[in-house]
């Protein structure tokens, strides 16, 4: 059988995370469910912006909602973007909510086979939002 590799649309995405989940031991909550959902539409968004490469989203740590969207972002090479611009864009096609609280820009880590190590982004997020707060 031949396997193509293509792009999971937006329709495919529920029952995505539901297959990747379920492979790895379990069945997402509602709430995981949500979480997940929300981190690809922020994701997708700011990648829509014609001066952003590509984006990827963590929780950072909030004193008052707990967690809040943290983004890291590469710029197209000649490209310009700043955080506030970036937010506007994202804050006028999605819920307010939803929109990432920091945006840092760089390359984003990524292991041997390119995939970003959100990991290390979750760390980078929570020293960033710390140092913004003062406390986690």
């Amino acid at each position: 059988m031949d396997y193509q590799l293509r792009p999971v649309t937006e329709d495919e995405w529920p029952a995505y995370v539901r297959a990747v989940s379920a492979a790895f031991g379990g069945h997402p909550t509602d709430e995981e469910y949500d979480e997940w959902r929300a981190v690809f539409e922020i994701e997708r968004t700011l990648a829509a912006h014609p001066a952003v490469l590509e984006a990827a989203v963590v929780a950072g740590p909030d004193p008052k909602w707990g967690e809040v969207p943290v983004a890291f972002v590469t710029l197209k090479d000649g490209a310009a973007a700043t955080e506030s611009e970036l937010v506007a864009y994202a804050r006028e096609r999605m819920a307010h909510f939803k929109a990432p609280k920091r945006i840092e820009f760089g390359e984003l880590p990524k292991n041997a086979t390119g995939k970003i190590q959100k990991f290390v982004l979750r760390d980078r997020a929570r020293e960033l939002m710390t140092d913004v707060k003062g406390e986690a």
